[in-house]
């Protein structure tokens, strides 16, 4: 028979192939189940991978084949596929590349069926699941995996299991905090040891080393330009440094004691085509994925960390906006025209910000309010009300929380899995993002001076370091498993 190219219909496919001892499965959507006849008698009954083959000759004249309804291309003759000397295989027409965060299951790809394989690689074990398969694949840290695969591929990393009700406050400082005009919101850094905090400001970056004291970061003491941190998983701090239209991007790699330059001074304006209103500044910024963002009244400045390039979006319609680009097509934006604490309306677009579709719903929105996780898909925003809402489906839907409303500058901080924390009013309030709901948990009650959470920073083992003010707060949430997500990175061969 040689080469055979067939498609399953309704999930089972049946071929009579005549005398047969040689099998391969040379093309599928995933794992398929492969039951092998010879009159009428079962031969053999077990999974299949693409690129799998009997390991001995056997007998069989009928195959039956269970997987997902799509095209299957197999190998079933007397002679060994290996010995056919006429088959060629062809190597790949294209790569395709992309790092996916995976905390609970997240897609890695989607059916592709002129994939050839796809290579899979993590910085933590994690669970491969998908097409056909059974109890998933166990991918170990720092391991590569090249699995054969046309259909759909997940990770799985699990959540880490967190206690809200055994919420302790290690300590309040009533100057934890430098002193300085801010201007982003969660613009803070704290070592994991507690040696270094770090604080950025409109004019200058704000260091206190070693229980010091507070001064200008040693750096850029004569520089009085503006210093956003990015703090990563990872253990890097990337930082960008503007000064009107000038901008660099600069990381540290020891806790942001010592800084490198990474990119080199570039003009936002030159970039962007135009000159640039800096007159109106979101007080947000992102790093989500690998990409680090902040947004102007007309222009958005990005920086992608594994690829070190830079992009400029220059808008049509100057406002004062909050702008997430949750994935490359899925963005979400508020917007008002003139600054006030209501009245922002929320955006929504599906192609990369080329059309905006307007939420009828949420019109009367805080302009300060448009928090994400790392991977884009949990976001928070806020009503004039001071009520919040939640999405965990990368802001296609929210759930409003009207159990209790809140100070317009109280911002949460997100923990995991759809957890968001907020200190406030001597209180220490929970928020579980669920499927039809968002479940509001009340700890104990912390003897807290801090009257609301404007800024927060939270480290890997889940302390969170609040600010309002001067005063900060170092309060521990008990978390059981990592907080962050494992990064895959995942290359597809396209044939």
């Amino acid at each position: 028979m040689g080469i055979i190219n067939q498609n399953i219909h309704n999930g089972v496919l049946t071929i009579a192939v005549g005398t047969c001892y040689h099998f391969n499965l040379i093309s599928a959507s995933g794992v398929v189940k492969v039951e092998l006849q010879n009159n009428g008698k079962t031969v053999l009954d077990t999974d299949f991978w693409v690129g799998m083959s009997l390991p001995n000759p056997t007998q069989f004249d009928k195959i039956i084949i269970q997987g997902d309804s799509a095209p299957i291309e197999f190998w079933a003759d007397e002679v060994a596929m290996s010995q056919a000397g006429n088959i060629n295989v062809a190597a790949a027409k294209a790569l395709r590349t992309s790092v996916v965060y995976v905390q609970g299951q997240k897609q890695l790809t989607g059916n592709d069926l002129v994939r050839q394989q796809v290579e899979v690689r993590s910085d933590k074990d994690i669970l491969l699941t998908g097409a056909a398969f059974n109890d998933g694949w166990l991918l170990k840290a720092g391991d590569e995996k090249k699995l054969p695969l046309a259909g759909i591929l997940n990770g799985y990393f699990p959540y880490p299991k967190i206690d809200l009700s055994a919420t302790t406050l290690n300590q309040e400082i009533s100057e934890m905090w430098s002193t300085g005009t801010g201007l982003f919101l969660n613009n803070l850094y704290v070592s994991d040891d507690k040696t270094v905090y770090l604080a950025g400001h409109s004019q200058s970056l704000m260091a206190n080393f070693d229980g010091a004291g507070w001064v200008k970061h040693q750096q850029f003491a004569h520089a009085n330009d503006e210093y956003v941190l990015f703090p990563s998983a990872d253990g890097v701090i990337y930082m960008s440094k503007r000064d009107n239209n000038l901008m660099s991007i600069w990381k540290s790699t020891d806790d942001g004691r010592n800084f490198s330059v990474v990119t080199t001074t570039f003009d936002i304006s030159v970039l962007a085509g135009s000159d640039v209103n800096f007159s109106v500044h979101a007080h947000q910024h992102y790093f989500i994925n690998d990409v680090i963002s902040q947004v102007f009244s007309d222009v958005d400045i990005n920086f992608n960390i594994k690829t070190e390039r830079v992009t400029v979006n220059k808008h049509a319609d100057p406002s004062y906006k909050m702008l997430a680009k949750l994935s490359d097509a899925n963005w979400l934006m508020v917007e008002h025209h003139g600054y006030s604490y209501s009245g922002g309306k929320l955006y929504r677009s599906t192609d990369g910000g080329v059309s905006w579709v307007a939420d009828d719903y949420y019109t009367d929105l805080s302009p300060d309010m448009l928090m994400t996780d790392k991977t884009g898909q949990y976001v928070v925003i806020k009503q004039s009300s001071g009520h919040l809402a939640f999405s965990a489906d990368y802001g296609a839907s929210f759930i409003e929380c009207l159990a209790k409303s809140f100070y317009l500058s109280a911002n949460p901080c997100f923990v995991s899995g759809g957890v968001w924390v907020l200190p406030y009013e001597g209180k220490f309030y929970g928020f579980q993002v669920r499927e039809t709901d968002v479940l509001m948990l009340e700890s104990v009650d912390l003897p807290l001076s801090v009257n609301r959470n404007i800024q927060s920073y939270m480290n890997k083992i889940g302390e969170v370091f609040t600010r309002d003010g001067l005063v900060g707060a170092e309060i521990q949430l008990s978390v059981d498993g990592d907080l962050s997500p494992a990064k895959v990175e995942v290359m597809e061969y396209l044939g």
